[in-house]
C-alpha cells in the first residue's frame, strides 16, 4: 500500500518547475519540508510532464476517453 502524498501532481509539477527557474534544491526542501529523495522520485515519475509533448499526451487521454464512452454505449 503506497501513502498519500501531502501534494498534489499540480504543485508537484510547480516544485519541479521551480528547480528550472534557478531555485537551489536545498532552499526548495527547506521550505516546502520534503527530502531530496524526494524531489527526485517526483522528477522521475512527474518530470516528463515538465516537456512539450505532455500536453500532447493530456489531449490523447481525453481522446481515448470520449473513444472509449462512445464504445461503452454504441448507437443502435
Amino acid at each position: 500500500m503506497t501513502m498519500k502524498s501531502r501534494f498534489t501532481v499540480e504543485q508537484i509539477l510547480a516544485i519541479l518547475e521551480l528547480t528550472r527557474d534557478g531555485v537551489r534544491l536545498s532552499d526548495i526542501c527547506n521550505q516546502y519540508k520534503f527530502s531530496k529523495q524526494t524531489f527526485y522520485r517526483w522528477k522521475a515519475r512527474y518530470g516528463w510532464m515538465l516537456e512539450p509533448h505532455a500536453t500532447v499526451t493530456n489531449i490523447s487521454a481525453d481522446e481515448n476517453r470520449c473513444l472509449q464512452e462512445m464504445h461503452q454505449y454504441p448507437r443502435h
